[in-house]
């Protein structure tokens, strides 16, 4: 494709793809005399605000092309959200933190200001916060305050699962994610995750005391979790004898095939009909 000034002097080109012809593909730019037409000014200063918005607001790439859709009608039934939402999502990128380095530059960035964008969604905020347990071992919390103080007088349950393969990747420590989750009107709700740092029962124990604190009121009867002891010390300790502790049937079943496993006795549980219902 050329300018169409090309008669007055202009050697832009311009290439687009057979499969996508919404989307152009500069290539010799317009001449210093070309007068750009009206409709490519908007959609210029279109992509511009829509380059911004996606830097500063986190929310969904849709919602936040028909915000500015409706500011600027006539550009955006040129460029349909089909042909900006690669660049929209590469905007965004460039605006998220390098990874870490250690738990200090990690602390650093969740205390940056100009990352809060980062932890707002379309129904409010999540807020994070950075503790330290009596050994001095850094952990992290993220929690939407609003969704905990709605639910918590109505949770009798929580569980909690941790994981290791989803987590930052930091030098100086093997992070691992924590996630509570509660029971609300039958339906295991997730309001909690935390980034730690060890699995002592310090650490444990400073978790249980945060979490106690952000459910004051709620009428906590039984928690679900694995078979760590640590875990569990901390558990029995902050919140008492008159919570039920439950073993995850996940977890257990795990722990037994991983046992039958390392005993050899694999083959003998699958092909033995006795044994197999035993186990079973």
């Amino acid at each position: 494709m050329r300018c169409r000034n090309t008669r007055s002097g202009c050697g832009a080109t311009a290439r687009v793809y057979r499969n996508n012809i919404d989307e152009l593909i500069e290539g010799l730019p317009h001449g210093p005399g070309c007068v750009r037409s009206p409709e490519a000014a908007h959609i210029t200063r279109f992509k511009e605000e829509l380059r911004q918005a996606a830097t500063r607001d986190y929310g969904e790439p849709r919602r936040i092309y028909d915000a500015l859709a409706a500011v600027y009608p006539e550009a955006a039934a040129l460029v349909p959200f089909r042909t900006v939402l690669r660049g929209i999502l590469r905007w965004r990128r460039t605006s998220f933190p390098p990874s870490p380095q250690s738990l200090v530059e990690l602390t650093l960035q969740l205390s940056d200001p100009g990352r809060d964008g980062l932890f707002n969604h379309d129904a409010g905020t999540i807020t994070k916060r950075v503790f330290r347990d009596v050994a001095g071992d850094t952990h992290f919390l993220f929690y939407d305050a609003d969704i905990v103080v709605r639910i918590r007088n109505n949770t009798e349950t929580l569980m909690k699962d941790f994981t290791y393969k989803t987590c930052p990747i930091v030098p100086d420590a093997n992070l691992q994610l924590g996630t509570v989750m509660c029971i609300y009107h039958g339906h295991a709700l997730p309001i909690m995750w935390f980034l730690m740092s060890r699995k002592t029962t310090n650490a444990y124990r400073k978790m249980c005391e945060i979490i106690r604190e952000l459910m004051q009121g709620a009428n906590i009867l039984t928690v679900v979790t694995d078979f760590e002891m640590p875990l569990k010390t901390a558990l029995r300790e902050t919140f008492g004898e008159r919570v039920y502790l439950i073993g995850c049937f996940f977890h257990f079943l795990r722990c037994l095939n991983g046992k039958i496993h390392r005993l050899g006795l694999s083959d003998y549980v699958k092909n033995d009909a006795e044994a197999n219902r035993f186990v079973r």
